[in-house]
C-alpha cells in the first residue's frame, strides 16, 4: 500500500505539472508506527479508563498502536465540521499555497441555514490565498471556504466528495461516505471514530496541516484590503480558557445540530503521542471534559519502554554433555535486537515501566530455543536468534619419522610434521576425510566402503548433537521447574 500511494502521488502530481504548473511538494513527518497499525496490547491489567458523555469514542497510542480506550468506534454518525481535516488535508496537497482562491456565488450561498459566516466577513468575489484559506477553513471553521477549495480542486462538490472518500481510503477509513467538504449535515455524510482517528494521523504527519491546525491565531488581508482575524475555535488552544490543554498539538471541533458536539485531536507529552477522537456529545463543556479525561487517563498511567538488550549483549555458551555418551558440545547462542510485541516500542502502566526487565532463553516446543524479554510476568518481546553447535575433537598425533643422515644422491631429509598441540572445533555438521591420510581414497579401490563409513560418521555426529540438545533443554526445564517449586514454598 506504502508503494501504490507513492507511485499514485507521483502520477497526480505529473498531472498537475501538465494543467497548472511546478507546485511545491510539502514536508512529511512520520508520526508513530510507519504501517499506521492499530495492535492488541500487551497482557496486563489496565487501570480503570474513565467515564465519558460522548455516545462513541477511540483514542490511540501511536507509537506502540495500541488503543487506549474504545466506544462503538464502528458506529456510523455525524461528523460536523471535523469533516474540514481531510479537505483542509486534500487543498495542501493539491493546491500551491500561494495561489488565489476566489469565493463564487456558489460558496457563499449554497449552504443551509446557519450554514454562513456569522461575522459576514466573505462575499462573492472576495479573493486571498490559499494559505489564507486554509486557515480560516481550520481554525475558524469556514464553510464558505471549504465550498470554494472543494469547487478549485474539482469543479463541483459531488466530484471532490469522490476525491475525499478515496483519499480517506488511503488513509484507513473503512466506513466513510462523505458527500460535502465542510460537514453541514446531509444524510449521506457519514463516519466514524475509528475512520477519523486514521484521517487525523495522516493529516497531522503532514508539517503544514499540522501547524496550521495547531496555530492559536493567524490573521491575514483579503485582496480588497479589509484584515481577517482567525482565532482557534478549540478553546484547548488558547491560554485564557478555563480549557486550555498545552499537550494537545493540532485539532478540530464540529458542531450541527443532528451531530451534537464532536472533536479530533492529536497530543504528546513527549513520550506518548494520542489521537483522540469524540463524537455526540451533549453539551460542549461535556465534549471538552470527555477529551479531558482521556488524555489524562494516556498520560497519568502509561509509558512507553524500549526493550533491553538481551544478556550484555554478548554471546551465550555453555557446554553440553550427551548423557549416553558423555560427549560435550558447546552451544553458543547470539540475541540480536529484540522486536516487541506491538511495534518499535512497548506501551506499558506505569506500575509495570519501574519494574526490573527478566530475559530468558527457553525452549520454542518445537526442538529450539527462543529468547524472550517479560516485565512483571508479562512477554513483551523476543529476540532473534543465531545458534551454533560445536564439537571439540582432538586429532592423534602422529609420530614424525626419525630422522637420517644417510641421504641419497641428491636426496633430501624428510621434513618432520608438526604435531597438533591443542583441539580443534570442527562444527557440527561438517564431516571430513583426508585424501592423503585416507588408504582406500589414496590408492583408489574401497571407495564404497569410504563412503559407508562417512555416512556413518554423519549419522554419529547428528545422534550426538540431537543428545546434545535434548540434554539442554531439560536441563534448562529442570532449572524452571526447581523455580517454580521453589518460589510456591516461598508464597504464603
Amino acid at each position: 500500500m506504502k508503494k501504490f500511494r507513492k507511485a499514485l502521488s507521483i502520477l497526480l502530481a505529473a498531472a498537475v505539472l501538465i494543467t497548472s504548473g511546478d507546485r511545491p511538494a510539502y514536508a512529511q513527518t512520520v508520526i508513530g508506527r510507519e504501517d499506521h497499525q492499530i495492535v492488541d496490547a500487551p497482557g496486563y491489567v489496565r487501570p480503570a479508563a474513565p467515564e465519558i458523555n460522548s455516545d462513541t469514542a477511540i483514542m490511540i497510542e501511536l507509537n506502540s498502536g495500541v488503543m487506549l480506550y474504545s466506544k462503538n468506534i464502528h458506529q456510523r454518525m455525524y461528523p460536523a465540521s471535523i469533516t474540514k481535516i481531510i479537505t483542509a488535508l486534500i487543498a495542501i496537497e493539491e493546491l500551491d499555497l500561494d495561489d488565489k482562491l476566489v469565493l463564487s456565488w456558489n460558496s457563499v450561498n449554497d449552504l443551509v441555514e446557519g450554514g454562513e459566516d456569522g461575522r459576514r466577513r466573505f462575499y462573492e468575489g472576495q479573493s486571498f490565498t490559499v494559505e489564507d484559506a486554509i486557515y480560516g477553513l481550520c481554525l475558524n471553521s469556514v464553510n464558505t471556504i471549504g465550498y470554494a477549495l472543494a469547487e478549485k480542486i474539482d469543479g463541483d462538490l459531488l466530484t471532490f466528495a469522490d476525491r475525499m472518500n478515496e483519499r480517506a481510503r488511503e488513509l484507513g477509513a473503512i466506513n466513510t461516505t462523505f458527500h460535502n467538504p465542510h460537514g453541514l449535515n446531509d444524510l449521506l455524510h457519514m463516519t466514524t471514530a475509528y475512520d477519523m482517528a486514521m484521517i487525523m494521523w495522516g493529516a497531522i504527519q503532514n508539517d503544514t496541516y499540522r501547524k496550521i491546525a495547531g496555530t492559536r491565531s493567524y490573521s491575514f488581508t483579503d485582496d480588497d484590503g479589509h484584515e481577517i482575524v482567525c482565532d482557534h475555535n478549540y478553546l484547548v488552544f488558547q491560554p485564557t480558557s478555563d480549557y486550555y490543554d498545552e499537550r494537545v498539538v493540532a485539532g478540530k471541533t464540529g458542531w450541527v445540530e443532528e451531530a451534537e458536539y464532536t472533536r479530533t485531536l492529536y497530543a504528546t507529552d513527549g513520550n506518548l503521542d494520542i489521537i483522540c477522537v469524540t463524537f455526540h456529545a451533549d453539551t460542549t463543556h461535556d465534549a471538552y471534559m470527555d477529551v479531558r479525561r482521556l488524555l489524562d487517563y494516556a498520560f497519568d498511567n502509561f509509558s512507553l519502554v524500549d526493550l533491553p538488550e538481551f544478556g550484555d549483549g554478548g554471546e551465550i555458551a555453555s557446554q553440553v554433555t550427551d548423557e549416553k555418551t558423555g560427549e560435550e558440545f558447546t552451544l553458543r547462542v547470539k540475541a540480536g535486537a529484540g522486536r516487541s510485541t506491538t511495534g518499535a516500542s512497548v506501551l506499558v502502566p506505569n506500575s509495570y515501566a519501574d519494574q526490573e526487565w527478566d530475559t530468558e532463553l527457553l525452549p520454542d516446543g518445537e526442538g529450539g530455543l527462543k529468547a524472550i524479554a517479560s516485565l512483571g510476568g508479562v512477554t513483551l518481546g523476543t529476540y532473534p536468534l543465531t545458534t551454533t553447535i560445536v564439537r571439540e575433537t582432538a586429532p592423534p598425533a602422529t609420530e614424525a619419522p626419525e630422522p637420517t643422515s644417510e641421504t641419497g644422491q641428491g636426496g633430501t631429509t624428510p621434513a618432520s610434521p608438526s604435531s597438533p598441540t591443542s583441539a580443534t572445533k570442527v562444527p557440527s555438521t561438517t564431516a571430513s576425510r583426508s585424501a592423503e591420510t585416507d588408504p582406500a581414497v589414496k590408492s583408489g579401490g574401497g571407495g564404497w566402503k569410504t563412503v559407508a563409513i562417512v555416512l556413518l560418521a554423519i549419522l554419529l555426529v547428528l545422534s550426538l548433537l540431537f543428545s546434545g540438545v535434548m540434554a539442554y533443554q531439560n536441563k534448562i526445564l529442570k532449572e524452571r521447574i526447581r523455580r517454580r517449586k521453589a518460589i510456591k514454598k516461598r508464597e504464603p
